[in-house]
């Protein structure tokens, strides 16, 4: 699935004020073992097609795979290691998408920052609801802003961090905020099923 403007699997949601988003209907499949729904990513950018949680790693998903965890329901699953968000995402048959995976399926989009993102200014201070916020065009919520996501790269020995949080200023909480710093809002991962 690529969204792109007059392919025929394509659907078209106008926003008002000239913007026009490209929604792709792509290829999902539910992963019975996290209960979370994946999205096919694929393009011309990218040397292989890939499945992506359609939103962050829940709470209610991540103690599936620990179950001592506290239960917060849809929240994104937080406070949560880089060693424990691999080791979440090899459980659920997946593993951490590689930075340049995440920025390609971050980038698809054209809506306001506030339509599609929780950062400082909206957010009340924490993190929300994974999935609450309007998807970008490949169907994927929550991709900037939220909660920080873990990918598999590192800028020497620290782990990269992308996406933003519900605590980041504005500026922050765009699909091309990287960190290798860490607030309290830290998501354990946005899991890659296996590759098609």
């Amino acid at each position: 699935c690529h969204p792109i403007p007059g392919d025929p699997i394509m659907g078209f949601i106008s926003r008002g004020r000239g913007v026009t988003v490209h929604l792709a209907t792509c290829p999902t499949i539910v992963n019975e073992k996290d209960g979370l729904t994946y999205v096919l990513i694929a393009g011309d950018g990218l040397a292989r097609k890939f499945y992506m949680a359609r939103t962050e790693v829940t709470s209610e998903a991540f103690v599936r795979f620990r179950p001592r965890t506290p239960a917060r329901g849809v929240l994104p699953a937080t406070g949560v290691t880089w060693e424990d968000a691999r080791a979440y995402c090899e459980w659920a048959g997946g593993r951490l998408p590689e930075e340049s995976e995440w920025e390609y399926a971050a980038a698809s989009g054209g809506l306001p920052l506030q339509e599609i993102a929780w950062f400082k200014g909206n957010s009340g201070g924490r993190a929300r609801d994974a999935g609450s916020k309007q998807p970008n065009a490949f169907g994927l919520h929550d991709m900037q802003g939220n909660v920080w996501e873990w990918v598999e790269d590192a800028r020497g020995a620290e782990r990269i961090l992308r996406g933003g949080s519900a605590m980041s200023a504005r500026k922050f909480a765009w699909l091309g905020a990287a960190s290798c710093q860490r607030d309290s809002n830290v998501s354990v991962c946005r899991s890659i099923g296996q590759n098609e």
